[in-house]
């Protein structure tokens, strides 16, 4: 705790002082692998979530593939549609703030940096999502 603020509000007030839009979203994430022999058990979840998530807008879902295995960024709801043992999860729960940089952002350099930083010297570590119109600052939530 950082004078009895919680990773995600030590994380937002920073946001804050840099004077940025933001938003934190309200799900609770799971950073989880799919390993690349799991993906045939796994199709139909992974194809749900994929396209077909309009039936539920608050749902989130992110993936990065390598060569063996397939990481994901899931809610809860998600979570529950995979069989049972087919991914492995990291410890803890994670909150994503949503920041609004404008439309500009894609040409500025060193933002995460200015995010990052302040963060790292308290030792919350974040995991960095960037979308078309804005980015995500992943924090690890002590608090459930």
């Amino acid at each position: 705790e950082y004078g009895g603020l919680s990773h995600c509000a030590f994380a937002q007030l920073i946001i804050k002082m840099l004077k940025l839009s933001f938003l934190t979203l309200p799900q609770k994430l799971f950073l989880a692998s799919l390993k690349k022999p799991n993906l045939e058990f796994s199709i139909k979840p992974f194809l749900k979530l994929l396209f077909f998530t309009e039936s539920n807008p608050d749902s989130f879902f992110s993936f990065t593939e390598t060569e063996d295995e397939i990481s994901l960024i899931i809610d809860t709801a998600a979570t529950k549609l995979f069989p049972e043992s087919s991914l492995q999860f990291a410890p803890g729960v994670w909150r994503a703030i949503e920041i609004y940089e404008g439309a500009d952002a894609i040409n500025a350099s060193g933002f995460v940096d200015r995010i990052s930083k302040p963060l790292a010297q308290e030792g919350i570590s974040i995991i960095y999502l960037s979308t078309f119109t804005s980015d995500l600052v992943l924090v690890k939530s002590i608090f459930i």
